[in-house]
């Protein structure tokens, strides 16, 4: 279980890196009962995450229930080539796309709804977020592939996706607990975090997905 939490951090913390969501979060966090729904919404997030791996990891062991702990299969090596390629193109259109001065920010337009949005809305938006982004869905494959070739047991199986899940939402988990615990102290840092996130949102994702993407490439290339 250690060795594929291991093998899988990178993801988590790649996961942890979706800007739009953040933003999100920090908009949330300070609106009408903005604890409530921020809880929900960061809870969401979490569970959408352990959900996709969850689900691709069930649909890799019954693809190949014959898991080892050995050398990837072919048909491992082949999914994570083709997701590396997609991801790196993927970054290199963000980033072609990315502002170029702060007259070019605009925020979703989902925000303008947010202080009338019910705690259960808060928890849907969270969870389709999480479940629709353009780099979590490769990752929660890749993740699901390492998980499934390692031949553990259920109750491990379970384990792994539930940590993974903690460890791929820390970013949206702790601002919110903050935020419950010391509103008065986050809510300047909230909106710190926003505003560099909008401005920076192209970026960032260009960089996580050519660095996550390469990687691919590269440990599919060594199991070909």
């Amino acid at each position: 279980m250690l060795d594929v939490l291991g093998e899988t951090l990178g993801n988590a913390f790649a996961t942890n890196l979706s800007t739009v969501p953040l933003v999100g979060l920090c908009v949330i966090l300070v609106s009408k009962n903005g604890k409530a729904k921020g809880l929900a919404y960061a809870l969401a997030t979490a569970i959408a995450i352990g959900v996709m791996v969850g689900v691709f990891t069930a649909l890799g062991t019954a693809a190949d229930p014959s898991q080892s702990t050995g050398e990837p299969s072919t048909w491992v090596s082949i999914v994570k080539l083709a997701l590396g390629i997609l991801m790196v193109v993927v970054g290199y259109k963000s980033f072609a796309s990315r502002p170029r001065s702060d007259d070019d920010i605009t925020e979703p337009k989902w925000f303008a709804t947010i202080d009338s949005m019910s705690v259960v809305g808060a928890f849907v938006i969270g969870a389709t977020l999480s479940t629709l982004n353009v780099k979590n869905i490769p990752l929660s494959i890749s993740t699901a592939t390492d998980i499934a070739r390692a031949d553990l047991s259920g109750g491990a199986t379970v384990a792994t996706v539930i940590v993974y899940a903690v460890l791929g939402s820390v970013l949206f988990l702790v601002p919110t607990i903050l935020y419950l615990v010391a509103p008065d102290w986050m809510a300047p840092k909230l909106a710190e975090m926003r505003h560099w996130l909008l401005r920076h949102s192209a970026v960032i994702l260009a960089v996580v997905l050519a660095l996550i993407g390469f990687n691919f490439v590269g440990k599919g290339l060594q199991g070909l």
